[in-house]
């Protein structure tokens, strides 16, 4: 059985909904930077590195001989997914008493 402080600091709704609405945004404005980057720069905008920075840490693991698609995949999943991680992890720093 799970101590009750455990689950209640891992099972709280209003941090999963706050960890979600911030890699939600997150994913969007990735997006947003991607197409910007793909049909208006051109493959040059200031900063693109850095906006989508948690989803090229996860691209880091894999080779860059893979498609296009994949890639697309691998790169706004791990933006969600650790744009996640970090939403919830400060949450429990942020929210502590709620």
């Amino acid at each position: 059985m799970i101590p009750y402080c455990f689950s209640a600091l891992c099972c709280n709704p209003k941090r999963l909904k706050l960890a979600t609405a911030v890699a939600a945004i997150s994913v969007l404005i990735g997006l947003l930077t991607f197409v910007l980057n793909w049909h208006v720069f051109k493959g040059g905008i200031p900063g693109y590195y850095y906006v989508l920075l948690p989803g090229n840490l996860v691209l880091a693991c894999f080779t860059e001989e893979i498609n296009f698609w994949p890639k697309f995949t691998l790169l706004f999943t791990g933006q969600f997914i650790v744009s996640w991680l970090i939403g919830y992890l400060s949450s429990l720093f942020f929210l502590r008493n709620q």
